[in-house]
């Protein structure tokens, strides 16, 4: 019988085992279109991580970056207190949200909330 596997840490999921590989994810396509107050959300798992890094820029217009911790991935029930504070992103301008810690929790929800009609050109998560 040949041995065992050790288990490996699941795609997207934030190892705080220092030797496992810092996590970097594109959360959406380049050059995705957006309109004026129409938010778009995607939770990100952050289990087991100590800290974690958000990037956003916009190719043309600007809004609001948020994030919240979730309770659970069906009911996407966000947490009201003790989220990051929001960044506001200008337009062709690299805009940072990053945590030093986040107490355990396991999922954070980042909502961009576009104040005006533009084109994402990133918004990456990193994590360790």
């Amino acid at each position: 019988m040949p041995p065992k596997k050790a288990p490996s840490t699941p795609r997207g999921v934030i190892s705080a085992d220092p030797t496992a590989p810092i996590v970097h994810r594109s959360l959406f396509k380049a050059n995705k279109a957006f309109l004026n107050g129409v938010a778009f959300s995607i939770i990100v798992p952050v289990a087991g991580g100590a800290r974690w890094r958000a990037r956003i820029k916009t190719a043309t217009g600007g809004g609001t970056l948020s994030a919240a911790y979730v309770r659970n991935v069906t009911g996407n029930a966000a947490y009201t207190s003790n989220n990051p504070a929001n960044v506001a992103v200008v337009a062709g301008t690299e805009n940072i949200m990053e945590e030093d810690t986040h107490m355990g929790e396991s999922l954070l929800k980042l909502t961009f909330t576009p104040s005006a009609d533009g084109t994402l050109t990133y918004l990456d998560f990193m994590g360790v």
